[in-house]
């Protein structure tokens, strides 16, 4: 009978403990409105409208949490 325990506590620990294992905490920001008439200068050529936004080393930390420009990322939305 404590075999029987023991098993059945390993099948119900150990697949606990791999799920949470790997989490990772990460706060994502607010990303600016996904309206292009919210954003300056969008182009509009055949009925297509596109606005670019490059985000800047203080917004893009602010934004993603998270150190862009020492990875050399920079996003743009």
């Amino acid at each position: 009978m404590k075999l029987f325990y023991r098993i059945i506590s390993c099948l119900l620990i150990i697949p606990i403990f791999l799920l949470t294992s790997g989490c990772a905490s990460y706060r994502f920001g607010r990303l600016p409105s996904p309206y292009i008439n919210d954003h300056p200068a969008p182009m509009t050529k055949q009925g297509v409208s596109v606005a670019t936004e490059f985000f800047g080393c203080a917004k893009a930390d602010s934004t993603f949490d998270c150190a862009l420009t020492r990875r050399k990322i920079a996003p743009v939305l």
